[in-house]
């Protein structure tokens, strides 16, 4: 029955066999099965990847890490193959060093049964720190919601057919894969969320970061690519998603119960927006 639903794929380095070990024994407890992904190093794009990445030359303009750019590129990879009918229109796109909860296939097989058919992406992994808003419940204490700030991270995430193409629609990557998808705005994807969420990233350390140090491609620092990055720049996009995925009523209330829990952050060193979730989710 799962099977039909969705697909499970890991993205996994060759010279990594302890974490693709680490990650059959994590989904056999969950009753999955999977097919590996390989993982790619940033300075060995294969050819098909590289116009994101390269510019006429084949020579790297993104601004991004090594280490970054093959992150994003093993990432872009599955979603091309998920896009192409390669791989299953669902996926659940899985990093090698996270641990999974065993309900993880009921709570993904819930929430396919609650959210609406435009669905693009369901984000299972890193608690928000921001307030979300309850939509449905998945069982087990776990919501399907609505964020008013999408958390970073990329390590787990069920994925639509159309939300592969939209992530992987031309384009110079000056942003790694996580950063992507916590601003949904820029791809247009229409993002769900499990809370608290059935899968933690973290088991082994980052592979990413101890690759190079940052750097800005052939063309050096580029300022037209940083104002584009900016949070001011994205602003107006960024309230236009706010409103559209919560609605008015929500993102007023979300906006509130923010403004709320940073005094409370600063009084108390406690979150407020767990206990705040049940009246945003009585809002319509």
């Amino acid at each position: 029955m799962t099977a039909e639903r969705f697909r499970v794929y890991v993205i996994n380095l060759d010279r990594s066999p302890d974490r693709l070990a680490h990650m059959r024994t994590q989904l056999e407890r969950a009753g999955l099965t999977f097919e590996r992904a390989p993982g790619i190093l940033g300075g060995e794009l294969p050819a098909h990847l590289k116009p994101w990445f390269c510019g006429g030359e084949g020579r790297i303009v993104s601004p991004l890490k090594l280490g970054e750019i093959g992150c994003d590129a093993a990432h872009l990879a599955v979603h091309l193959k998920i896009a192409a009918g390669d791989y299953a229109p669902v996926a659940l796109i899985l990093e090698d060093d996270v641990t999974v909860s065993p309900d993880l296939a009921s709570i993904i097989c819930e929430a396919l049964d609650q959210m609406p058919a435009t669905w693009d992406i369901l984000r299972l992994s890193n608690a928000p720190k921001r307030a979300y808003a309850p939509l449905a419940d998945l069982g087990g204490n776990r919501q399907l919601v609505r964020y008013s700030k999408v958390p970073n991270s990329a390590a787990a995430y069920l994925l639509s057919r159309e939300g592969a193409r939209k992530l992987s629609r031309p384009g110079l990557r000056t942003r790694v894969i996580d950063e992507y998808l916590r601003r949904p705005w820029l791809a247009g994807l229409d993002t769900y969320g499990v809370v608290p969420p059935p899968v933690v990233d973290g088991a082994f350390a980052s592979t990413i970061d101890a690759q190079t140090p940052r750097r800005y491609g052939a063309r050096g620092f580029d300022p037209v690519v940083m104002l584009k990055r900016s949070s001011l720049a994205n602003l107006p996009a960024m309230l236009a998603w706010n409103v559209r995925s919560l609605g008015l009523a929500r993102w007023i209330g979300c906006a509130l119960v923010n403004a709320a829990d940073r005094i409370a952050r600063r009084a108390t060193g406690r979150t407020i927006i767990h206990a705040a979730a049940g009246w945003l989710h009585r809002l319509p």
